[in-house]
């Protein structure tokens, strides 16, 4: 429980009400550990909305049995012990169409933060959407792509966060600054530490900002002259982040149908989560 109190003496900026849709066998767990971990350190919300077909749910989603082995509930808790720390946990199961069912969920519009657990990558991934990226597009807030391989930033088997390095690209001073402050909000869901941010701009010339407080974390800036996505995943390949955050600009659901944001392109070829922070 050393946990839950040091949880309470650092109180988040915001609390997040997240939708996790489980959706099908494989990559379960760890989009489940983030969006809980998430969930209780921001001493918000957790939908789940479990659409597997019958054959597929065979992997048990136990919260109670998760926030135990991280310490956060003693063993053999109640369902009433969640909501005493401050966590509230809904659970739906549906059957039927599984974009449907997770779409009607999300029409509702009481969400601020999807998680979803991207699947393996696709020969044409250009091409097709996959059931995740089809929900997604239909999301207007923050999402956090988990991959099915590579990084994570909190460890499922004990709840603790590793967030040593984070990749943030910055386009012009308005994404900076959005990117900022939704790192400070980030950072203060967790007991204070220091990471290492690096800040990517593709073009010639970094945009003329007000670097971070050193107190925030340790900045470092680069500019490389490929386009946006290429100049992101060489970052990634030379800092080896734990997570990439990736300020968005609001769009029209046509422009997001259409065509593929810069996070979503990023998610599907990262080897770590991948933040969509949206703003404006």
């Amino acid at each position: 429980m050393d946990e839950q109190k040091q949880q309470s003496t650092n109180k988040p900026a915001k609390k997040l009400k997240i939708i996790l849709p489980i959706y099908g066998e494989a990559n379960i767990q760890a989009p489940f550990a983030h969006a809980l971990k998430l969930a209780q350190a921001s001493c918000g919300s957790l939908e789940i909305v479990d659409v597997r077909l019958e054959e597929e749910a065979f992997e048990h989603i136990g919260v109670r049995n998760l926030l135990e082995k991280w310490g956060v509930l003693p063993a053999g808790a109640h369902r009433s012990d969640v909501e005493e720390i401050g966590l509230n946990i809904k659970k739906i199961v549906r059957t039927g169409n599984k974009r449907k069912e997770i779409l009607k969920r999300i029409a509702k519009r009481t969400h601020n933060m999807l998680v979803v657990g991207t699947e393996k990558r696709s020969p044409f991934p250009f091409l097709f959407r996959s059931l995740p990226e089809r929900v997604a597009v239909n999301f207007t807030e923050d999402i956090l792509y988990i991959p099915p391989e590579g990084k994570k930033i909190i460890n499922g088997q004990t709840g603790e966060l590793t967030l040593k390095t984070i990749l943030i690209p910055v386009k012009n001073k308005k994404s900076y600054t959005a990117a900022m402050q939704y790192l400070s909000q980030f950072l203060s869901f967790f007991p204070p530490f220091k990471p290492i941010v690096i800040g990517v701009h593709a073009g010639t010339r970094f945009p003329s900002v007000k670097r971070p407080h050193s107190k925030m974390c340790q900045w470092i800036q680069t500019v490389r002259y490929e386009e946006a996505q290429e100049a992101i995943l060489q970052c990634a390949e030379i800092y080896n982040p734990d997570l990439i955050i990736i300020p968005d600009e609001a769009q029209m659901k046509l422009a997001r149908f259409v065509r593929r944001n810069l996070a979503e392109r990023i998610a599907q070829q990262a080897a770590c989560p991948v933040l969509k922070a949206v703003y404006g």
